[in-house]
């Protein structure tokens, strides 16, 4: 809408790539310092507010803030919720609860890609209806989006508990 070209679109995703890859590692060893939900939390209210940001964007330059912003909530949101899915699982059952809702991943700006049977249907579901909501309205998506990981996030924060001892 705002008239990227190919071009633009495949360095904001680059470069988003690689403030992720440099930002992992340290990442993951603050998040191992902190209460992992609210870090968790706070990354999926900063990712609803970031959607909500696109619909506003009107240039390059914004598009790419935005998506480095996404990147950099990404590089904590992951580890937090992987780390959490981990401590909360038996490890008796950790391999099968994978298999079914996957390893606790959540991306903003980096590729997609479903990992287990709940998330491999809810993407197909969620792809196939996209198309008919943007359809619909070019900002309902994005609106959905935001709104759905604001509410999820506030419920993150305030029903989720920290494991007193992580499952072993």
């Amino acid at each position: 809408i705002i008239g990227l070209s190919l071009g633009e679109w495949a360095t904001v995703i680059m470069l988003s790539g690689v403030v992720g890859v440099v930002l992992g590692i340290p990442a993951g060893q603050l998040v191992d310092r902190m209460s992992k939900k609210l870090v968790a939390g706070i990354c999926i209210i900063a990712g609803g507010t970031i959607s909500f940001m696109f619909l506003v964007a009107s240039s390059y330059t914004e598009v790419l803030v935005l998506a480095f912003a996404g990147a950099v909530v990404d590089s904590f949101l992951n580890p937090s919720l992987r780390s959490l899915f981990a401590d909360l699982t038996p490890r008796s059952v950790r391999g099968r609860a994978m298999a079914l809702v996957g390893g606790g991943g959540l991306h903003m700006m980096r590729n997609v890609m479903a990992n287990s049977i709940l998330s491999k249907t809810f993407l197909t579901i969620g792809a196939f209806l996209s198309g008919y909501v943007y359809g619909f309205d070019t900002s309902l998506p994005w609106l959905i989006l935001a709104v759905s990981m604001l509410v999820i996030g506030l419920l993150f924060i305030l029903l989720v508990k920290d494991p007193a001892k992580p499952e072993e």
